[in-house]
């Protein structure tokens, strides 16, 4: 219950943005970054304490890292962070003493995280692909994607699908 309770406060919009009294992504984006940093860093420091440990935080490091992106463009600039804990983690697997018996193992960890950052990531690709016909991230930075979808939303048709903001019908 007490880990409940501090992700409910952890996450809570109204603890960083009173003024929106809405759910605000940005408000959550801090939280997010700070659990990919802690499942990395976690993933990292478990080297010798066998893989089971390990797989855990590369879970989290992977799945935040994910959420982090999809939240926020500029969140790829966590990237760097990542790849390079990710490489010290497998130098130290694959040049460790102690850890040479159990390296095989230890090398599902980045994998691991890796398909948690990748199944969230294809998924909101796979849904903009069923939904716009385009299989990438928003990238609103895109200056292409930026202007094909201005002209969407500009068309003059009734939207069937108030939660869609350009629908097939539209698009057509």
């Amino acid at each position: 219950t007490r880990l409940i309770l501090i992700f409910v406060l952890w996450f809570s919009p109204f603890a960083t943005a009173q003024f929106t009294l809405r759910v605000y992504r940005d408000s959550i984006l801090p939280a997010v970054i700070l659990l990919a940093f802690a499942g990395v860093i976690g993933f990292c420091l478990r080297t010798r304490s066998g893989w089971k440990d390990g797989l855990k935080y590369a879970f989290v490091g992977g799945l935040f890292t994910a959420f982090a992106r999809l939240i926020r463009d500029d969140a790829i600039w966590i990237y760097p962070f990542v790849i390079c804990a990710t490489l010290v983690y497998l130098a130290f697997v694959l040049f460790g003493k102690e850890i040479r018996e159990k390296g095989k193992k230890l090398l599902a960890v980045p994998a691991v995280m890796a398909v948690s950052f990748a199944v969230p990531v294809l998924l909101f690709c796979a849904m903009n692909l069923k939904y716009y016909g385009v299989f990438l991230i928003n990238e609103t930075s895109d200056p292409d994607f930026t202007a094909a979808f201005s002209a969407m939303q500009r068309a003059d048709l009734d939207l069937p699908h108030p939660g869609i903001a350009v629908c097939r019908q539209t698009r057509e």
